[in-house]
């Protein structure tokens, strides 16, 4: 649950990056405004070589209003935990980690850059970082 408030607070953030007037306050809004700037988001990848995991924690968002599944799954566990918390998976955790690293990404950019790869456990695979005054997608083989 930790790690979804924090996606939640980083993507107000890059919401407020990308239009400082941003109201953005909730998983939908933050989706049309992130894939507006960044329409590829839904193919970026994280992945986890020490077990052989590719994530795609954004993939939801191919498709207009549609939540992730690991979000519906927290919000679920979130308010309804006795009906709910078999939802409270593993690999819910994991794409929402994986999700925290993407806009971390996105946010701090060049700031990071040089630090991304070093990661053993999760490498971005492919995202979007801002590279002077542009944004760029990346993929790494």
């Amino acid at each position: 649950m930790t790690t979804a408030a924090e996606v939640d607070v980083i993507a107000k953030l890059i919401c407020k990056g990308i239009d400082p007037q941003s109201r953005a306050k909730g998983i939908q809004s933050y989706q049309r405004e992130i894939v507006a700037e960044f329409p590829a988001i839904y193919k970026a990848k994280v992945l986890v070589p020490r077990f052989g995991l590719t994530l795609k924690p954004w993939s939801n968002w191919e498709t207009e209003n549609t939540s992730p599944l690991w979000w519906k799954a927290n919000n679920n566990v979130k308010h309804q935990r006795s009906e709910f918390f078999h939802e409270a998976t593993l690999k819910n955790l994991l794409n929402a980690v994986a999700a925290l690293l993407l806009f971390l990404v996105l946010y701090y950019g060049e700031e990071i850059k040089d630090l991304a790869p070093k990661s053993a456990l999760f490498v971005p695979n492919s995202f979007c970082v801002k590279i002077g005054g542009d944004w760029m997608y990346m993929h790494m083989s």
